[in-house]
């Protein structure tokens, strides 16, 4: 029985503008770009110095506002996560840099959406790494059997199922709904 669910952030609730910003130009996550991304998710390097080394990686010049200009809040899967609240203990479990997202957590008022929040550059437990959810598990005090992971990176969906939890990856908010309804999630 599920009692628990823990969500990513970027690409489930808010555009993954980095990802985006890679495909536009004609980019991949790879080299010099994938090392940026992790540096700054593990919080070994500020934004600041995560887009100096993005900058060399393309050559030119690139900004905050270049790549996170593209970005929206789901506003209905925000409220969506309220009503499952009203059951479950929510977790977000997130790869990111520290000051962004907990900029945007307290912008966009979302703190109280979630029971536990975890993000790598905390405690620089990168998914799909195993420590990354044992870590959740460990601080939420639940079973592995008893918690649904929703996120919308595959690697990420199947590290969490080797770990014995429940795993959906997300593509839009109908889609879940449907694969919650035929799991017995009650919403």
């Amino acid at each position: 029985m599920i009692k628990a669910i823990i969500f990513d952030f970027f690409g489930v609730f808010r555009t993954d503008t980095y990802k985006a910003w890679l495909i536009k130009n004609g980019y991949k996550r790879v080299g010099l770009f994938a090392e940026a991304s992790i540096l700054a998710d593990q919080g070994k390097v500020d934004s600041a110095e995560f887009y100096r080394r993005v900058s060399v990686a393309a050559g030119r010049p690139v900004t905050l506002e270049e790549v996170d200009g593209m970005a929206t809040l789901d506003t209905e899967m925000v409220t969506f996560v309220r009503q499952l609240k009203r059951t479950y203990q929510i977790g977000l479990l997130s790869n990111a840099p520290k000051d962004f997202i907990r900029t945007l957590l307290d912008d966009y008022e979302l703190n109280d959406v979630f029971d536990d929040i975890f993000i790598s550059a905390e405690n620089e437990y990168l998914k799909p790494h195993p420590d990354a959810f044992q870590n959740a598990l460990r601080i939420m005090k639940v079973d592995a059997k008893s918690v649904l992971f929703v996120d919308d990176t595959e690697s990420n969906v199947e590290s969490a199922a080797q770990q014995g939890i429940t795993s959906l990856l997300f593509t839009d908010i109908e889609q879940l709904k449907y694969d919650l309804t035929s799991m017995g999630v009650e919403f």
